[in-house]
């Protein structure tokens, strides 16, 4: 009903005298905004299905929201030049029938929906697919979950009904990324890459962009080393062609900031790859003082020192010190509360992806399971020692700051704790009287430290410890004290 009444108004300024061209031109570029566009999809995937035609078709509205979704498309198009590799393509008309006066005519047939290349059954299909609770399983039995949108793609191409499948292939994936649904994940960028411009950057491409890193940040520490890799994979190259995709991907490399991301490899390449071979300018506007005030907080972070020096010795490092006259104004009006002009960050495209709506699909980690979770670990043996548990209580305690929680909170950690960090530090006391009573080869506590020093052994984490700073190599201090003793010596060999 809002489609139509809004429609009707436009039929009004239309008989008023207003040209129709104007009209909708207007209409798409205020439909085109990222946020009106993700709640038009996200209310095309909650919309049931149509029961009266055997659930094998789309329902009045959802076939309605696809109608406002071609006309605004096709009014964006035919403003821009669409080419390929042969030249201009030829856009085939939107159906009168399909036109926004329409609108008001109610939804349109499956018919007409056809002729702009959508097919109702083979949409219909694909959104049961992804309706489902669990995608992965479904790839993972050897379905192809976008086989019917693949078709779909094929033959709305090229035309604005190909940028709408495009559009809600996107939102899928979004949805396979909020839900971890690692495979479908993998299997929807796959097919978005097919159909991406092969020169060049679309606006439905920096929407996709959008919503990924939008999603990525709302996932926070739910996002795990195989989603980052796929991320990485899909937005990199993209990054290097763009720079505002670099800035985006700035934006979800601020991760590493986070307590529960420890200094590693993946830290280090991701920032050597985007500082040196990102895309730092375009046509419009030099971009290298406002991604090198993106990376600011990342590589000026405590603890990671090591950062400072690959930002020095890049290629954005070079061009834009951090001692810079222009990166300290550009941080000064950020602290005044003043957009530094062409910052990645007050970019109108810059949207945070809410999560899906669909009822078929698990809800995303909330409050009240932040709450679970952190009684699980308060709860847990010797709770108190977990690493983090400042934060673990602070969870426990934000949806409710009355006494009750801080009483549950002091119930949880002294009813479970069992205090084995000082029974082993009564037993290395025990052995070290003996070890001293009797002759020994070899010291007891020392071997069992050197077997569990062998057994942690991270070499992602020790890594950055040892990486060359400004071309020489790095020796921590602690190193040659600590391999004078000779159980220390020989697990250092060991490793």
């Amino acid at each position: 009903p809002a489609i139509q009444q809004t429609a009707q108004q436009y039929a009004e300024i239309v008989a008023e005298g207003t040209s129709r061209s104007s009209m909708e031109a207007d209409i798409g570029f205020v439909l085109m905004d990222p946020c009106v566009v993700q709640s038009i999809l996200r209310g095309l995937l909650a919309i049931k299905n149509d029961p009266r035609q055997g659930g094998a078709f789309l329902c009045p509205e959802a076939r309605a929201a696809l109608q406002l979704l071609v006309c605004a498309t096709h009014s964006v198009l035919s403003q821009q030049h669409l080419v390929s590799d042969g030249g201009e393509i030829e856009r085939s008309p939107v159906p009168e029938s399909l036109a926004f006066l329409q609108l008001s005519c109610g939804p349109p047939s499956s018919e007409v929906l056809a002729s702009v290349g959508l097919s109702e059954k083979l949409l219909m299909t694909a959104l049961r697919k992804h309706g489902q609770k669990d995608v992965d399983a479904l790839v993972q039995s050897g379905g192809q979950i976008n086989a019917e949108l693949a078709e779909v793609l094929h033959r709305a191409a090229p035309g604005p009904a190909h940028a709408v499948v495009r559009l809600l292939l996107g939102t899928l994936t979004n949805k396979c990324l909020l839900f971890r649904n690692q495979l479908g994940l993998e299997d929807c960028l796959r097919l978005m890459q097919e159909h991406n411009p092969r020169h060049g950057r679309d606006w439905v491409q920096l929407q996709q962009v959008d919503m990924l890193v939008g999603a990525a940040i709302h996932l926070s520490n739910w996002l795990d080393v195989s989603l980052r890799k796929t991320l990485r994979e899909y937005t990199f190259p993209l990054a290097r062609e763009d720079p505002w995709i670099h800035g985006r991907v700035a934006d979800l490399l601020a991760m590493f900031q986070r307590p529960n991301f420890a200094s590693t490899r993946e830290e280090i390449t991701a920032l050597q790859e985007m500082l040196n071979h990102g895309s730092f300018f375009d046509e419009h506007h030099k971009w290298w003082c406002d991604l090198a005030l993106a990376y600011l907080p990342l590589v000026q972070a405590q603890g990671k020192g090591y950062l400072l020096d690959i930002y020095s010795d890049s290629m954005l490092g070079r061009y834009v010190p951090l001692d810079d006259g222009r990166l300290s104004s550009l941080v000064g009006l950020a602290a005044t509360g003043i957009p530094p002009p062409g910052n990645v960050a007050t970019s109108p495209m810059h949207v945070v992806s809410p999560a899906p709506t669909s009822d078929a699909v698990e809800t995303m980690p909330c409050a009240s399971s932040l709450t679970d979770r952190a009684r699980q670990i308060l709860g847990s043996e010797d709770g108190l020692l977990v690493p983090g548990v400042g934060e673990r209580i602070r969870e426990f305690c934000a949806e409710c700051l009355g006494i009750e929680k801080v009483n549950e909170v002091v119930e949880l950690l002294t009813a479970n704790f069992r205090g084995y960090h000082w029974l082993s530090h009564l037993a290395s006391r025990w052995l070290a009287t003996i070890s001293s009573r009797i002759s020994m080869v070899e010291d007891p506590i020392r071997s069992i430290l050197r077997q569990r020093m062998i057994h942690e052994f991270s070499p992602q984490r020790a890594d950055p410890l040892l990486m060359p700073r400004n071309g020489t190599p790095h020796i921590p201090a602690w190193l040659d004290p600590f391999i004078q003793e000779a159980e220390w010596r020989g697990g250092v060999y060991e490793l």
